[in-house]
């Protein structure tokens, strides 16, 4: 009897758990269905939720102090432009885009001739005008003309006699290829020449001899800017040039001989200021130097001259 009520309660029991189990299985089966599906009958199934433990992360900022990080702009080569570099006309000017540059030069430069046992009176200066022009690209190469020429009179003081009036005729061309180097604040100019000359001395207005000559030339020129603003420019310039040239000596009233060979040297030195005042149009240029020359001819005899040169340019 006590089996049969043992076996009778274990059904009891099992018959309620089936129940509730198949109970669990028609409401997951009813809440499926309930899902919405695409046309190819998969069912999309929403995104789960985080879980509770989650936290949000807040971004954080960190300010970087001023000076730590400089901008810099690049110039035509490669060069950098900023804290103390500079490109080729300034510490941290803009980027030459290349284009046209010309200038007059007043020279002002007081003659030394040396002929023999003769010499010049050196109490007076002349003023004459250089020409430059020229065009200079991107990278910094550039082509350059300048024609100078200067008419003076003085007095010739000789050993024996008075004074003679001494007319000094020189003048130059020169086609210059060049490549401009920027560097900190500063820039070198080096390049090559083709120079034609022409000296000639009147003596009384009786005997005239005269020298010409050809040749190749170098030379280095220099510029370093010291200050800057939004519009202008302040800066130290110089340079040097040398021309070897190869022509011939003529004196129509020699005995003998009035023609022959004849090699020269022309040197040239400069060392000024130089202003800068930049316009939409193109920038004004001013400069000021202290100039000497030195024409070391064949037969004419050694021409010097010392002084000081203007220059009232543009650059676009």
């Amino acid at each position: 009897m006590r089996f049969i009520s043992s076996t009778a309660v274990l059904l009891i029991v099992l018959v309620i758990y089936e129940a509730a189990s198949a109970q669990e299985l028609s409401e997951l089966q009813s809440a499926y269905e309930q899902l919405p599906t695409s046309e190819s009958q998969l069912t999309i199934v929403p995104p789960a939720s985080p879980p509770a433990a989650t936290v949000p992360v807040a971004s954080v900022t960190v300010p970087i102090e001023d000076g730590l990080v400089t901008t810099q702009s690049w110039t035509p080569g490669g060069v950098t432009c900023g804290q103390g570099v500079a490109s080729s006309h300034s510490l941290c000017s803009e980027p030459w885009d290349g284009g046209w540059f010309g200038a007059v030069e007043l020279t002002m430069l007081q003659p030394h001739y040396t002929r023999g046992g003769m010499t010049l009176d050196e109490d007076r200066g002349f003023v004459s005008p250089r020409l430059v022009l020229g065009w200079e690209g991107d990278r910094g190469l550039g082509l350059r003309t300048r024609f100078w020429g200067l008419e003076s009179e003085s007095d010739l003081l000789a050993d024996m006699g008075g004074p003679i009036d001494l007319t000094l005729l020189a003048s130059r061309f020169d086609v210059d290829v060049y490549r401009r180097f920027a560097f900190r604040g500063s820039s070198v100019t080096v390049g090559a020449s083709v120079t034609g000359a022409h000296l000639e001395a009147d003596f009384d207005s009786t005997i005239v001899i005269e020298e010409d000559g050809a040749g190749v030339g170098f030379f280095v020129e220099g510029r370093h800017l010291f200050h800057q603003s939004d519009l202008v420019e302040w800066a130290v310039i110089s340079r040097g040039r040398w021309a070897g040239l190869v022509g011939e000596w003529c004196d129509d009233f020699r005995i003998g001989l009035t023609k022959g060979d004849a090699n020269s040297d022309i040197f040239e030195a400069a060392l000024g200021l130089e202003f800068k005042r930049k316009f939409d149009c193109a920038d004004l240029i001013v400069q000021y130097m202290f100039e000497g020359q030195r024409w070391d001819m064949t037969y004419v005899g050694d021409v010097g001259y010392l002084g000081s040169t203007l220059s009232i340019g543009f650059a676009r």
